[in-house]
């Protein structure tokens, strides 16, 4: 049972999910959600395995802004 150790901890950052509401994923790594991140309120993403907020990158101010004028869509094409 040790070697399952690494696995009883937990989430990274549970506090993520008082802090962010949950947009989407890419089915991948990447997570993408609202949250008030160190740019500011807006859509962020993130890998799904680190899940902090202070790490996410901003893709654009609102969903709007996102998906009707493509704000972010070269940060959210990137890895």
């Amino acid at each position: 049972m040790e070697k399952f150790k690494e696995f009883s901890y937990p989430i990274p950052d549970d506090d993520f999910f008082k802090q962010a509401w949950l947009i989407g994923s890419d089915l991948g790594d990447l997570v993408y959600f609202y949250a008030e991140g160190k740019d500011g309120f807006g859509i962020y993403r993130d890998e799904a395995g680190n899940l902090y907020v202070r790490d996410g990158e901003k893709i654009a101010d609102t969903l709007t802004d996102f998906l009707v004028k493509g704000t972010g869509i070269d940060i959210a094409l990137t890895l």
